[in-house]
């Protein structure tokens, strides 16, 4: 059993109906955030919408660097990441 199912097995009610409330927050927030993304972008022009979609590439890209240099690296997770990596 992973650590994940273990600290959730073991939760108090609280906290798992918080968990999924989190959850149903985020969704309403992406949602309400693609709306607004999807009506605001139609009315920029397309080279500020190419330059929005490349700042928006370089931020996931440094946040997603970010999360796997702090992430603790064990030899079963660097062999998949580093054939990711060849791959492309």
């Amino acid at each position: 059993m992973g650590i994940i199912q273990r600290l959730i097995r073991g939760a108090p009610a609280i906290l798992l109906v918080l968990m999924d409330l989190g959850t149903a927050i985020n969704v309403v927030a992406v949602l309400v955030g693609s709306g607004i993304g999807t009506l605001v972008g139609a009315k920029l022009p397309g080279a500020m919408r190419h330059t929005a979609m490349q700042a928006i590439g370089i931020v996931t890209l440094l946040v997603g660097v970010q999360s796997f240099l702090e992430f603790d690296i064990t030899s079963t997770q660097m062999v998949p990441t580093l054939t990711l990596v060849a791959v492309r």
